[in-house]
């Protein structure tokens, strides 16, 4: 062994040691050497590599030291690969190495393919390897077993076997390399997933999906039966030829084509022949052999294995391999075609009575007057008695018949009979009798009420232990429902309640468990917040008249506030109205909702008896500014105005006026206008406004009730953060201290934007009138008329005398200046002189400029690398660029190569897959990065979904991979879409799901969304239901009636439509989302919610709404931030609109959590959160 190998040795046995202390390195350089430190900037790996480069996806970075090359895994903190010539990550943890010119695959470091062949390329259709040499083509497993040699040029996998071409001649071998098919072919077709093998001579040989191998006759061409859905039929014949047979036997088969139409059966594995001269049907299996005699009026499909066979009001159920389930006909068999419990259930129905059944008999004798599903595990059925539920085995599950049920619970069912409740677990035992006048439960806790008494229980183990027995106590009710704050507590806590004291006529605070007066009754009336603990307090005023502004009102109330769950009164009545903002209610730590608030310490605006607006916190202090008008808050801060003069007139006259009607309407549902000019007026037909002639003096106040304020000498943090979500104040500050550094983005410059970071809070303004977003530490900005560039701490680093200009790119800018662009570096300086009539952005080392009428493009160093003879040029994207010339677009390579001919009408960009779709007149194809087309023309092309392309023309669907394989043809009224291996087809207005063979898998259904990761979204008979891949029901949803496009996103939450509102649903049921409009999807978790009109955040990370930020426009989610549209300009900083370190920083981009890259002129390094320098380079 040489030096040099043990060298190496050595290095990479070191360099493993020292990763088992610590797997999470950053590579930094020194002296022209490359190493490793660890997240303390403690340097692991010495400075001993000669470069160090990471790879797509940041889990691998290739490592290169005296000409050889090896591929590390950054997450597992090991070598991936050892030294060689070549190498890079083939597919998860397999590596391609090349030494010599000859190729192989390691694994972990061990090589599990030779290093021996010419070409080696991943074959997911068979989960493998096909490796290539002038000896043949082998197959390799995963694993690196070795699979099938075949002796042949080239191989491709079809069903699992393999088309084989040799010497230009195509053959076909089994899956354990049995040769099935002699090399006398000359080439393959695909037809309805059907493969031809045929020659020039006139012979072919055909092989079926099912794996069947069909020889054929010399000059006899193989036709099979057409099928309108997509499996094909096992019936085929030979042109010319009156015989039908079946792949299964060469028998000629009893019927014949001519006679007779054939068809699958749904999902059943059986075929129905019709007669083509009358409506007669019969069925027959896949061999040909007739199972029932074309006699029957009526014949459709059930459940898997039973049909039901004649017509109205004379059909009888069929069972394959039993025969008639029994000698009667009925009015109408139909099938409940959901499984539940893994068995599948019939509904029939005789003298308009029903019956179920199961397999081949009934499970109860008895008839009812109506059936229907009541859930997963029940059924519902009627007769003369009543109601009552029937479980699968037929037995009833409550003793008693009653008039209606609720089971939307954990605990059983709520039944009333004789306008009385009582309520049963699931299995029928009675937990509370019939004798109360209502039963409300939430979680565990079952509230009871009979009469003037309230029972409270708790359910455990299958029964309820009461835990209050109580006399009902007269409170404002919410929506019908009792303030529920009491429920689930112990009868030893403080338990306080709003109270009325009939001897004094008043409503006082009480607390319930020592039966005494928290706050004497003094109040002349109440009314509960919905999902609060707040209440607020009313007393009536005689007469009272109050001015806001230039108006005047009539109070005829005094509100004030108290806190329920404590017991206080936080603001005694001396208010003539309270504006509340967005209160949410809290949840505890098993995501229960409690009592409290979702918003900050301030969560009202309120006016007292004086007319001064106020700000209501709730630590029980206030802010009163002296202002006419204080505006809903954002960003923890109250925007207060003041009128000089208002005045009575027409909308548009006068000058700078604004009109501020709107801002007084809403008091009116508070107070009543003493004077007929509060509102808007009409005089002679003219409708006139409430103006303001100087609208401008505008002032902010931040919350009098912030988070770190301290109130009296107590740190407002000691107060009971009830308004604040469960954790708030512990991993969530965490998470956002460690996301710190942030870079910001974008405002338009006609419509003004500002930002909000990831918990909704306003970014700090600027005054710019045009802001690109940051790129290698410096964002493009315009001041007046003028392009500058500022770092991201809003410091000028490049002065603003550009004419235009855009954002940095692979270390230079276009900018223009005297009428001519060329490119200028960090520093601002000149790169690249300014000679161009026009520039775009470096892009692969390449970028578009025009010279004259003329485009092409230019290297670093300003020279022309592909020749200027392009009407217009585009940045390059995946190594092709998009060119136009007089007859349309096409694509480019790097080398000026044309891959795709410039005579297309439109070229769209990349997709996930890196293809693209191309648009020639009235026909759209799929092309690949290599300019291969993927598809046929069709009028329209679109991505299915798992790298896979549908091409329509009409209802007519074809599916294909991404190497352009035909996978098969369907019917559907809509584009395809599959997920979880299955695909979703709209057929004649019902939804069938085939699998990837063509095989009818699931349906019909009346509305169905595509599988995703095993889960999908159904509609049946107006009952919403969450199933799998097997048809089974996991989950009933709550919604009635017909539903649209269900589906589920990346967080498997469920988007549903049903009539006009919009619902999101997670996977246990649970509503987080509704409403009018549509919600929006951005990413990591985040969503764009709507109330009120108004547009807000939800973490669905974390659960929590931070409706405590609404806009008009949400949109973008780039590095923590969202744009949002505002009446004022915006600016950078960091998450919190703070900057904690010196501005000297040109880019901070995440490296790990908690850890940042830092640039700062020709420097870079790494920083921690707080400011810590891990590794900082000279230059």
């Amino acid at each position: 062994m040489n030096k040099l190998a043990i060298f190496i040795l050595l290095s990479i046995i070191a360099f493993v040691q020292s990763l088992a202390q610590n797997t999470s390195l950053l590579p930094v350089q020194e002296n022209n050497k490359w190493g490793f430190i660890d997240t303390t900037g403690k340097l692991i790996v010495p400075l001993q590599y000669d470069n160090i480069r990471p790879l797509q996806g940041n889990r691998f970075c290739l490592i290169r030291n005296n000409e050889k090359e090896a591929v590390f895994d950054l997450q597992a903190g090991v070598f991936a690969s050892s030294f060689h010539q070549q190498a890079y990550p083939l597919y998860k943890d397999y590596i391609s190495v090349i030494e010599n010119g000859l190729c192989g695959i390691e694994l972990r470091d061990t090589t599990i393919v030779p290093i021996k062949y010419d070409f080696i390329r991943l074959d997911k259709f068979i989960n493998g390897f096909v490796a290539r040499n002038n000896r043949g083509t082998t197959i390799y497993k995963l694993d690196g077993s070795k699979g099938v040699y075949i002796p042949a040029d080239s191989v491709k996998s079809f069903n699992s076997m393999y088309v084989a071409v040799n010497n230009g001649k195509t053959g076909l071998f089994s899956s354990d390399g049995v040769q099935l098919i002699p090399f006398d072919y000359d080439f393959t077709e695909t037809y309805d997933r059907i493969l031809y093998l045929r020659s020039y001579s006139g012979k072919t040989a055909c092989v079926h999906p099912d794996g069947i191998v069909i020889m054929g006759k010399p000059d006899k061409d193989i036709v099979f039966i057409s099928n309108p859905e997509s499996r094909p039929l096992p019936f085929y014949y030979y042109k010319g030829e009156p015989g039908l047979y079946s792949i299964y036997n060469d028998s000629v088969l009893t019927f014949g084509r001519d006679n007779y139409n054939i068809e699958w059966t749904n999902g059943s594995g059986y075929l129905r022949i019709s007669d083509k001269t009358k409506p007669l049907y019969g069925l027959a299996d896949s061999t040909g052999k007739i199972l029932l005699n074309v006699d029957y009026a009526g014949f459709s499909y059930l459940v898997p294995g039973v049909f039901r066979v004649g017509g109205t009001n004379q059909y009888r159920a069929y069972k394959i391999n039993y025969g008639f389930l029994d000698d009667e006909e009925y009015q109408l068999i139909n099938s409940f075609p959901l499984r539940l419990d893994n068995r599948y259930f019939l509904r029939f129905q005789k003298n308009n009575m029903y019956q179920i059944w199961n397999d081949s008999i009934p499970i109860s004798d008895k008839w009812f007057s109506r059936i229907s599903l009541a859930n997963s595990s029940c059924f519902l059925v009627e007769n003369s008695q009543g109601k009552n539920l029937l479980d699968l085995n037929g037995n009833f599950i409550s003793e008693t018949w009653f008039d209606s049920f609720d089971d939307n619970n954990p605990i059983g069912y709520i039944l009333e009979k004789n306008k009385y409740f009582g309520l049963i677990d699931s299995t029928g035992t009675q937990l509370l009798p019939y004798e109360y006048n209502s039963i409300e439960i939430d979680g565990s806790t079952v509230r009871a009420s009979r009469g003037n008494y309230v029972e409270l229980y708790n359910y455990n183990n299958k029964s309820l232990v009461i835990t209050a027995y109580t006399r009902s106590i007269p409170v404002l009710r919410i929506n019908g429902n009792l303030n529920r704050t009491r429920m689930g507590r112990s009868i030893n806590i403080p338990n306080y309640s709003m109270v009325f004291d009939s001897t004094a006529n008043k409503y006082g605070i009480r607390n319930l468990s020592a039966n005494s007066w928290a706050v004497p009754p003094r109040f002349d009336a109440i009314y509960t917040r919905p999902d609060t603990r707040l209440i607020l307090l009313m007393n009536r005023c005689d007469s009272n008249n109050i001015k806001i502004g230039p108006l005047t009102f009539r109070a005829p109330f005094q509100y004030g506030l108290a806190d329920e769950l404590r017991g206080i009164v936080l603001f005694e009545p001396r208010f003539s109205m309270i504006f509340f903002h967005d209160l949410l209610p809290n949840r505890d730590e098993m995501d229960r909702k409690i009592h409290g608030y979702g918003t900050w310490g301030d969560f009202a605006r309120a006016i007292d008896m004086d007319g001064n607006w106020c700000v209501l916190s709730f630590t029980g202090d206030s802010l009163t500014p002296n202002c006419d008008f204080i505006d809903y808050p954002r960003a923890g801060r109250f925007k207060t105005w003041n009128y000089d003069s208002l005045y009575i007139g027409k909308r548009n006259e006068g000058y700078r006026i604004q009109n501020v009607s709107r801002l007084y309407r809403s008091f009116n549902s508070f107070v009543f206008p003493a004077n007929h000019y509060t509102d808007s007026i009409v005089k002679n037909g003219e409708k006139f406004y409430l103006l303001a002639t100087n609208p401008d003096s505008l002032k902010l106040y931040r919350f009098c009730g912030g988070k770190t304020k301290s109130m009296g000498g107590t740190p407002f943090a000691k107060y009971e953060p009830g308004f604040m979500r469960y954790n708030y104040y512990g991993s969530f500050l965490e998470r956002d201290w460690n996301n710190r550094y942030k870079n910001s983005s974008i405002y338009n410059k006609d419509v003004k934007y500002s930002f909000i970071d990831s918990t909704g809070h306003l970014i700090r303004d600027l005054e710019f009138t045009k802001v690109s977003s940051f790129s290698e530490g410096l964002a493009c900005v315009k001041y007046g008329s003028k392009y500058g560039y500022i770092d991201t701490k809003g410091n000028t680093v490049i002065p603003f005398i550009f004419k235009k200009a855009e954002g940095f790119s692979e270390g230079l800018a276009p900018a223009k200046i005297k009428g001519r662009y060329g490119y200028i570096n960090s520093d601002g300086e000149w790169a690249i002189e300014p000679i161009f009539y026009s520039a775009g952005e470096f892009s692969e080392g390449l970028a578009p400029v025009r010279i004259k009428s003329n485009w092409g493009y230019i290297g670093y160093d300003g020279n022309f690398l592909i020749e200027g003879k392009f009407k217009r040029c585009f940045p390059f994207v995946n190594g092709l660029a998009m060119v136009y010339i007089k007859k349309g677009y096409g694509l480019i390579n790097t080398s000026g190569d044309i891959i795709v001919k410039a005579n297309k009408d439109k070229i769209l960009p990349p997709d996930e897959n890196n293809m693209r779709i191309i648009t020639k007149g009235k026909k759209q194809r799929v092309v690949d990065e290599n300019g291969k087309f993927i598809t046929k023309k069709h009028r329209k092309v679109y991505l299915a979904g798992d790298t896979c392309y549908g091409g329509q023309k009409g209802k007519k669907h074809i599916l294909y991979n991404s190497n352009g394989k035909i996978i098969g043809k369907f019917e559907s009224l809509d584009p395809l879409k599959i997920g979880s291996n299955l695909i979703l087809t709209n057929y004649k207005l019902k939804y069938y799901y085939f699998t990837l063979e063509g095989d009818s898998a699931l349906g019909p259904y009346d509305m169905a969304g595509p599988f995703r990761n095993n889960k999908a979204i159904v509609s049946l008979h107006r009952q919403t239901y969450i199933i799998n891949t097997s048809g089974q029901v996991l989950r009933t949803l709550t919604l009635k009636g017909r539903i649209k496009e269900p589906s589920f996103d990346e967080n498997m939450l469920a988007h549903i439509k049903s009539r006009s509102t919009y619902y999101i649903i997670d996977t246990n049921g649970r509503t987080i989302y509704k409403s009018s409009r549509r919600p929006q999807y951005l990413k990591n978790g985040y969503y764009i919610f709507y109330n009120n009109g108004r547009e807000y955040l939800y973490n669905h990370t974390n659960k929590t709404h931070y409706s405590h930020s609404t806009w008009n426009d949400i949109k973008g989610f780039n590095d923590g931030y969202c744009i949002v549209k505002n009446s004022q300009l915006f600016g950078f900083t960091d998450s919190k609109g703070r900057y904690y370190m010196e501005p000297k920083y040109t880019s901070i981009t995440v490296e790990r959590p908690g850890i940042y890259r830092v640039t700062y002129g020709d420097r870079w390094g790494y920083i921690r959160y707080d400011g810590t320098v891990l590794w900082e380079v000279k230059e």
